[in-house]
């Protein structure tokens, strides 16, 4: 005998049932598993029963797949769960095998008899169908993403292009103002040494040279500049005595070519 295995939900049980010839058979391993009950232990307990006709159906899930499980019929469900002793389940099933007693055959008579539906149904095919679009979503999700962030690296890019015009510009337009004033800054002249200080170390070096400018007299100048602001500039007599201090304080070699890379 082979049947369509139904799956019905009943309190939040999945019932296994089938439509055999006009006979709706539940299945007793679904019923075992909802009431915590051994299936040996009441497959034995029915086939003693004269009134029991336990059959064994091979019945065919939505999947397509075929196994053989032991099934009674509803018409019987009801004196099955009378024999089953309220002390013999766990006190937190005795409710729910109340529940059973009341109600199952009428949810699961309805369900064949009245086309009533307990959760979402799906025919033959639906499941791959649903399984298909969701993994479509996801790939449209992975590659709406992978979009954004191409979209997002070239703007970070473009900015990051943008910043480098303006500090060049800026760059220049401070050589050219060190030029006319026979002085250098502090950032300027570590790029005529060809060396990358390390973070703050021009504030320290340009405080240096600020007093050594002092005790000689000279006046410390300051000259504006688009990207860095308010910039002091100094002699160049004064920053080549301090060549060993800017070599201190710059990053190592090693640094750099990884900054650079």
């Amino acid at each position: 005998m082979v049947g369509e295995l139904q799956t019905v939900n009943f309190h939040g049980d999945d019932l296994a049932a089938v439509d055999k010839d006009g006979v709706v058979h539940v299945g007793v391993r679904s019923v075992c598993d909802a009431l915590g009950l051994t299936l040996q232990g009441q497959l034995t307990k029915l086939k003693k029963e004269e009134w029991a006709t336990v059959t064994m159906i091979v019945t065919d899930d939505a999947r397509g797949s075929f196994r053989e499980q032991a099934m009674i019929p509803l018409d019987e469900v009801p004196m099955w769960l009378a024999t089953i002793r309220p002390m013999k389940v766990a006190e937190v099933v005795r409710p729910k095998l109340t529940k059973y007693r009341r109600e199952v055959v009428k949810v699961l008579d309805r369900y064949f008899r009245q086309g009533e539906r307990f959760g979402p149904q799906y025919d033959k095919g639906d499941e791959m169908s649903v399984l298909l679009a969701g993994m479509l979503d996801a790939r449209m999700k992975t590659l709406a993403l992978a979009r954004q962030q191409a979209e997002d690296r070239a703007k970070l890019n473009a900015l990051a292009d943008a910043v480098d015009e303006v500090r060049d510009t800026a760059q220049r337009a401070l050589d050219h103002a060190e030029n006319a004033t026979g002085r250098c800054s502090i950032l300027g002249y570590a790029n005529k040494l060809k060396i990358k200080l390390k973070p703050r170390a021009d504030q320290g070096l340009g405080q240096i040279a600020a007093n050594r400018c002092r005790k000689l007299g000279i006046e410390p100048v300051k000259i504006h500049s688009e990207a860095w602001g308010i910039v002091g500039v100094y002699p160049l007599e004064i920053l080549e005595g301090l060549r060993d201090e800017f070599v201190d304080r710059a990053e190592p070699p090693k640094l750099r070519a990884i900054a650079a890379s």
